[in-house]
């Protein structure tokens, strides 16, 4: 599928507002810097999705029972070249979080088989482990993750869980974590999990797009990273790879019409293809941004190919961590690619004296205010601090964040002065 650039060729590798104009229709009262969440998909690969969607609709039944399994295997082939993997250990699903429990919940695990994952583990993927301990009393064991750490203090702290849990199945690690942004040894805890013979799951939601991986040099379990996030896809479209000794184990989610039993044996060539051949259709659903995935990978080549991406959005984010901490004082937590977390200027004293409520007050409106000033910068506590991230991208300059640095202030400035008018009223009462 053709994209045709916006911009004249020579300016093709242009970044910041001239690439936000020509590839991204974000309403002008919106200064995006939180693409780390949900991703924004740009016009020329939306074209591509609806070109894909009015294939479909101009012969459904065609479509669905004949070219849909042509164009998976093109949009696979782009997957695999994106990650680096063999493509019969590559397939899609919607979204990371669909990844995860599609194999935890496919795994044969057994009442008293423990999963060790971090305290920086994505929230949907705790809830998940959660209800497997609750419905099948598979434990789930934390170990933390407190920034500063080196990544020999992460790689250590997940060997120490796994000898102390000889039950240990499988190990949870991301390869970017979300909140806070930071980029975790995921090669060596894969190194890690093998020399313990436990298995490997790498939450790759932040990588594609984000920082390069290689399913081939890693050779983890398994691993799924998301489209949509940094890799300019449609939302709903994430790729999963499964290790070739673990086809028989995976099956979809949620189970339908390509099930077969592990033990059921297939001809050579239906057994090569058993994975690809069971989540290619699982039932009725938009397959558009499984195939859009070529869309964006070729326009990310055309605007001057994922290095210089890369490098555009890592040198603004140290820019970005320069600008807040300096304004606030403080300091950057680290820095994971595009993304970057800095303390806010709140006395450690306060939060360790605030209620949980108070604290959850707190929170909320650092979440809310700067929406109604057309912005969004998530907060989080860590280690007795609070942060909040900010992720650089191509149709951002630096001048973008003082919006956001502004919106923050603005909602300290509203929480403490309450605090302020609290004090003042329990003065006069007394």
């Amino acid at each position: 599928m053709i994209i045709k650039s916006k911009l004249p060729q020579s300016q093709a590798t242009t970044f910041g507002h001239a690439a936000r104009e020509a590839y991204w229709d974000f309403d002008h009262k919106n200064t995006p810097l939180n693409h780390g969440s949900f991703g924004a998909c740009p016009l020329p690969v939306r074209e591509a999705r609806n070109q894909i969607l009015a294939k479909i609709e101009a012969n459904p039944d065609l479509y669905m029972r004949t070219t849909l399994y042509e164009d998976i295997e093109v949009a696979r082939a782009t997957a695999c070249e994106w990650i680096d993997s063999e493509p019969l250990n590559t397939v899609f699903v919607q979204n990371a979080t669909v990844g995860f429990n599609t194999v935890i919940r496919s795994l044969p695990l057994k009442k008293g088989d423990t999963i060790i994952y971090c305290s920086t583990t994505y929230g949907a993927c705790e809830k998940t482990l959660k209800f497997l301990e609750l419905r099948h009393g598979i434990k789930h064991v934390s170990v933390d993750i407190e920034y500063p750490m080196n990544d020999e203090e992460i790689v250590d702290v997940y060997r120490k869980a796994i000898d102390a849990h000889p039950s240990t199945v499988i190990c949870l690690f991301d390869t970017v974590s979300s909140m806070p942004a930071a980029i975790l040894p995921y090669n060596q805890l894969v190194k890690l999990c093998r020399e313990k013979e436990v298995l490997s799951f790498i939450d790759g939601a932040h990588s594609i797009g984000l920082i390069p991986v290689s399913m081939r040099k890693t050779q983890p379990d398994f691993y799924v990273t998301n489209v949509h996030k940094w890799g300019y896809g449609v939302r709903g479209g994430a790729i999963l790879y499964v290790a070739e000794e673990h086809h028989r184990l995976i099956h979809t989610l949620p189970v339908s019409h390509t099930y077969l039993d592990d033990s059921e044996d297939l001809e050579p060539e239906q057994e090569e293809r058993r994975l690809v051949d069971r989540f290619t259709f699982i039932g009725t659903q938009d397959f558009s941004p499984y195939i859009a995935i070529t869309a964006a990978f070729e326009f990310r080549k055309k605007i001057g190919g994922e290095a210089q991406i890369r490098k555009y959005c890592n040198d603004l984010a140290v820019k970005v961590g320069d600008l807040a901490a300096g304004q606030w004082r403080t300091e950057v937590l680290g820095h994971a690619g595009a993304m970057v977390t800095v303390r806010l200027p709140i006395p450690e004293e306060f939060l360790a004296a605030a209620s949980e409520e108070r604290k959850q007050q707190l929170f909320q409106l650092i979440c809310d205010h700067p929406l109604t000033r057309g912005t969004y910068v998530p907060p989080i506590y860590h280690n007795g601090k609070m942060y909040v991230r900010f992720s650089a991208q191509v149709y951002n300059e630096l001048e973008d964040y003082q919006v956001g640095i502004d919106a923050v202030n603005e909602a300290l400035d509203i929480f403490f002065m309450e605090e302020v008018e609290e004090v003042q009223d329990m003065w006069v009462c007394v």
